[in-house]
This record gives structure tokens, sequence and C-alpha cells, in this order.
């Protein structure tokens, strides 16, 4: 799962903090609640304005509560969307 990191500015030392940050889930370069512009690049550094792009992350990384929230209405949506699909069971053979 590719995700989005954003660093958060360190008023102390003037930087971006590596232990403060938001994890976003990335989808088609941006994140996926619309959140900020990222501007990652691919190799994986902390970008000028703070972003970084992880590209083997897990859904329990991310941070964010509106991409946790996309990502569980699409879930339920998908799930509603399937055809449901019935297993039906052969009758027992009657005795003649």
């Amino acid at each position: 799962m590719h995700l989005l990191i954003k660093h958060h500015w360190d008023t102390t030392h003037k930087t971006w903090s590596p232990t403060q940050f938001t994890t976003h889930v990335a989808r088609h370069g941006r994140t996926l609640c619309r959140n900020g512009k990222p501007d990652a690049d691919s190799q994986g550094g902390i970008s000028s304005r703070g972003w970084r792009l992880s590209l083997h992350g897990k859904p329990q990384h991310i941070s964010c509560k509106s991409c946790l929230h996309h990502l569980e209405k699409t879930a339920i949506e998908t799930t509603l969307l399937e055809p449901t699909r019935f297993d039906r069971h052969p009758e027992p053979p009657r005795g003649r």
C-alpha cells in the first residue's frame, strides 16, 4: 500500500520533525482525503514542504482519520455492491 506521510514542522529545531507526522493513503499522487498538496518524490526523501512517500506501508500505519473514514466507506460500498451468491444444497434423493 502506498502512503503519503506529512511531517509536522518542529519550531524548536526549525526543521521537519522525524517523529511527528500524519500518515495518509496515497492514490494517484494525492491523499485519499484530499488534504494538502503532496510534493513527495519517488525516492522516499522528505520534500521541501514536509511530504514523504512510502511504497511499502500497511493499513495499521494510517493515522489520518479522514483517510480511514474513506477506506471504511469504500469497503462497505464495495461489499454492498457485490452480488449475493446463495449456495443451494441439492436435495437428498427420495426413496422409491
